[in-house]
């Protein structure tokens, strides 16, 4: 995924003051899983009791298949972009000089291209 962001910096000549792609990709990541994880679905599960002699205690341990329908994930993946979107045009808008507002344009401009094409998401 950093490759994605260093090909929408260069394409848009975005600066690293504007979008690093380093800080770009963590932050989409940690907004992702966290937004994903509210989504994900139990498919199959079950769960053993464990007895322990020397201390006797007994615990269960649970073991689940879950996923995560597609749907969802474009679902959160839309909303990180917007989001993202939306505070690159908060920032544009406190910027004063015009290169910077440029720069905030086209950083907003490449999220808007991404959120239509997306992002290769690492497997």
């Amino acid at each position: 995924m950093a490759d994605e962001f260093q090909r929408l910096q260069t394409s848009y000549g975005l600066s690293k003051e504007i979008v690093n792609p380093t800080n770009a990709v963590r932050r989409l990541e940690q907004q992702l899983s966290g937004g994903l994880a509210s989504r994900v679905k139990a498919v199959e599960w079950y769960t053993e009791k464990w007895y322990k002699k020397s201390t006797s205690e007994s615990y269960y341990v649970t073991f689940i298949l879950a996923r995560v329908p597609k749907a969802e994930i474009d679902r959160a993946y839309d909303e990180v972009v917007n989001k993202t979107i939306e505070e690159l045009k908060g920032e544009r808008d406190k910027a004063v000089e015009q290169k910077a507002k440029a720069q905030f344009d086209n950083a907003i401009k490449a999220f808007e291209d991404a959120k239509v094409g997306g992002f290769k998401l690492a497997k």
